[in-house]
Formats: structure tokens, C-alpha cells, sequence
């Protein structure tokens, strides 16, 4: 009878031990899964960019013409304070390892610096080069911050990226 436990139980482990899958469903922290989206969030920019390049455009030419889909989902109704929280809220969530500080504000002006902001790693995989991911950005919002009656500057420097969003 002992024998027969043994064997049962050594058949019921070697069952289990061998009946799970090589794979399972995994469980990122919030953290991870806002990182992880980010990344891919720029890697999908970057092929963009990537792609109008193969089509003979500029990376100008491509921020235009997601700016130009994306504007009219854009609501007037929230004003110039709605648009630079959105704009703040872009560019904290867009750039997951790095940081996003006001330098300079006032009821028609807002000048930020985004530090850290170095999707470069994947940049020279889709033959793009940090300027034009950058000349991207400029052109994609600065069509947003037109329909939204005001303008948006960014100039990238040693200390990150300095953004102006300016009221017309």
C-alpha cells in the first residue's frame, strides 16, 4: 500500500512538474506598464518618422501631418490654461525617465524644460536622427498650439529641452 502511495503521489508530482507551460501571463507593476507604454509610445513616433523618410519627406512634414489628424480632436473649449496643462502632461507622461520643470510662467506664457528626454537608443535602428525626432515634436505640436490660438517653440540645449508655449 505504501508502495502504491509513493508511486501515486511520484506520478501526481512528475504530471504537475511537466503539465505547466513554459510560458505565463506576466504581471508588470504599474510602474513598469507606464514605462513600457512610453517607450512604445516613441518607438511608434520614431517609425513615423522613420517612414516618411522612406517616402522622401521631412520629419517636419510628418509631425504636420499628425498634428494636422490630430488638432481637430482638440477642443477650444478648454482655452490656453487647458492646452498648456495638456502640453505639461505630454511631455511628463511621454518622458517616462526623465524630468519636466517650469522655469517661467505667466497667464499667457509658460516656458519648461524637459530633461532627459534620450529615445536615442532606438533612433539609429529606423535611420533617424535625434534632430529630426526632435523636429518632429516641434512641428506635430506646434500645429496643436495653431488651433488652439497659440504658439509652441522648443529649443534643445545642454541642460534639456526648453519648451515655450506662448498665447496668440
Amino acid at each position: 500500500m505504501k508502495k502504491l502511495f509513493v508511486i501515486l503521489c511520484v506520478s501526481l508530482l512528475t504530471t504537475a512538474t511537466f503539465g505547466q507551460g513554459k510560458f505565463i501571463v506576466p504581471t508588470p507593476s504599474d510602474l513598469q506598464k507606464y514605462q513600457d507604454a512610453a517607450w512604445q509610445w516613441n518607438n511608434a513616433y520614431i517609425i513615423l518618422v522613420s517612414h516618411a523618410k522612406a517616402m522622401g519627406k521631412s520629419a517636419e512634414d510628418a509631425g504636420s501631418f499628425v498634428g494636422d489628424m490630430v488638432k481637430v480632436t482638440w477642443n477650444k473649449e478648454i482655452g490656453f490654461d487647458g492646452f498648456v496643462n495638456n502640453i505639461l502632461y505630454i511631455w511628463v507622461t511621454f518622458n517616462a525617465g526623465g524630468t519636466t520643470e517650469i522655469l517661467e510662467q505667466s497667464g499667457s506664457k509658460i516656458v519648461f524644460r524637459v530633461k532627459d528626454f534620450h529615445p536615442e537608443a532606438a533612433l539609429p535602428l529606423y535611420n533617424v536622427t535625434y534632430k529630426e525626432y526632435l523636429q518632429f515634436f516641434e512641428s506635430f505640436l506646434s500645429k496643436l498650439a495653431e488651433h488652439m490660438s497659440s504658439t509652441y517653440l522648443q529649443k534643445a540645449t545642454e541642460e534639456g529641452l526648453v519648451v515655450t508655449v506662448a498665447k496668440k
